[in-house]
Formats: C-alpha cells, sequence, structure tokens
C-alpha cells in the first residue's frame, strides 16, 4: 500500500484557513512552509544509505500576492488592446 497523503491546510493574513476552491488567489504570496524533517538510516547489501521524509503540516500566508500588472492598453484606460488592421497593397 502507498502513502496516503492528507490535505494540507493553507492559512490567510487573518489567519482563517483557505478554502480549497480559493487557492488559486494565493499564488504569488509569500509563505511560511512549516514541515517536519525526520531522516532514516537503512542498510542494503552493506552499504549505509540515508532517507529523509518531510512531513508538510501547513502554509501560512506572510504576504499578500502583489496586485495583477496591468497591460500597456490597460494602463492607457482601454478595455482590450487597440486592434490594427493590416492593408496589403
Amino acid at each position: 500500500m502507498g502513502y496516503i497523503g492528507n490535505v494540507i491546510p493553507v492559512y490567510n493574513l487573518d489567519g482563517q484557513v483557505v478554502p480549497p476552491d480559493s487557492l488559486p488567489s494565493v499564488k504569488g504570496s509569500v509563505v511560511e512552509v512549516v514541515a517536519f524533517l525526520s531522516i532514516e538510516t537503512l542498510t542494503f547489501n552493506g552499504v549505509k544509505k540515508d532517507n529523509f521524509f518531510a512531513d508538510v503540516s501547513y502554509l501560512s500566508m506572510l504576504q499578500a500576492p502583489p496586485p495583477p500588472s496591468l497591460s500597456p492598453a490597460q494602463q492607457r484606460g482601454l478595455l482590450s488592446a487597440p486592434s490594427r488592421v493590416l492593408k496589403r497593397k
């Protein structure tokens, strides 16, 4: 049987859990990752090998993502980029 993972909670700046359907709104933010690292030394055919495991407990947002950047057309107040029609001679 393989590893069964758990849902990793993500907390916003107010300490509230971010619902899974809102996770794309966290993209670009600065987060703290809280994890526990463990090591296990195993011997295979007389050779010692170290195996490292990290269990992520939760993510906590430290800084909100920056606002989306505007295109030059949006900066000029246009809703969309002006269309250009090339005339052939």
